[in-house]
């Protein structure tokens, strides 16, 4: 397990999802009351049988001995480079996606199977870097919400929708964090791709975006507001809202995906769907009001 972004608990849920977790201290000292509460709510399904954090590092030793002690971590690291002989696959809990090349360097040319999390990068040139790596099956980048089990999948959407017409998703904050999360789940759910974008607002982060399948897909990132993560397919038919709120499965599911990809070395998501996924939001944050800018897919 590697590094850890101001306000993004991943180390911990993701650490406590396949280690387990020492219940009395991270309640009184992880200070990440969210978390522990959706961990020890299923405490059952804590502790993967094939594959378990043995080191970890992050920027700060104090943090990294919390996380550790929180998490049944056995190895702390002072420096990343450490691991390299002595893992199977490496976790980089970063947000911060200008982070992530540099961490990953090292592990990826050993061919060490890589998870990171989203976005993997903004950066047109890092994209071109990672995507050999995508397509070998040693790197796999994701949202954890894109393996939500609270959306179901295309077939039942399309008995309820009928043909779909448009699609709305709302979501708090921003577009590079926040908006990954909802073009991952209709990504993974209704196997769709997207080649244009627009921006409707010079105040507000609302885009409207056309999609391979020329559904039009509307996406509100609402900024500081109530915790939101919404769904919903319109159709003739009718129409079909889902929330987007069960961490633990998501995570779950996604860190399984991961454990099976560094068994059989095949990345769980299709490389172009993650680079497209990445291309919109590169897209997005340089689209002006009032003009389409297509999504160049590296």
């Amino acid at each position: 397990m590697i590094g850890y972004s101001r306000l993004n608990g991943h180390p911990y849920s993701f650490s406590g999802i396949i280690n387990g977790i020492d219940n009395l201290y991270f309640k009184n000292y992880a200070k990440w009351p969210f978390i522990y509460n959706y961990l020890s709510k299923n405490k059952k399904n804590l502790g993967f049988k094939k594959m378990k954090i043995t080191h970890i590092w992050t920027q700060n030793l104090k943090l990294t001995k919390n996380i550790a002690r929180s998490c049944l971590i056995q190895k702390i690291c002072k420096n990343p480079s450490e691991m390299l002989n002595e893992i199977d696959g490496v976790i980089i809990a970063r947000d911060d996606w200008r982070s992530h090349k540099k961490l990953s360097l090292p592990f990826l040319k050993r061919n060490i199977p890589t998870f990171i999390d989203k976005p993997l990068s903004l950066e047109e040139k890092e994209l071109y870097f990672f995507k050999p790596y995508l397509k070998k099956g040693i790197l796999m980048s994701c949202s954890g919400l894109r393996y939500s089990q609270k959306i179901k999948n295309k077939k039942f959407i399309l008995q309820k929708t009928g043909k779909i017409n448009f699609i709305q998703m709302l979501v708090i904050n921003d577009l590079e964090k926040y908006g990954v999360h909802m073009l991952e789940i209709i990504n993974e759910t209704i196997k769709i791709n997207f080649k244009k974008i627009i921006k409707l607002s010079k105040k507000h982060e609302f885009y409207k975006i056309i999609s391979n399948n020329n559904i039009p897909i509307y996406l509100k990132c609402l900024g500081k507001v109530k915790k939101v993560f919404k769904i919903s397919f319109y159709g003739k038919k009718g129409n079909v809202h889902f929330n987007i709120n069960d961490n633990f499965k998501s995570f779950y599911n996604t860190l399984k995906k991961f454990e099976k990809m560094i068994r059989l070395k095949k990345n769980p998501i299709k490389y172009k769907d993650t680079l497209n996924v990445m291309n919109t939001i590169r897209a997005g944050k340089i689209s002006n009001i009032n003009q389409y800018r297509e999504i160049r897919n590296v």
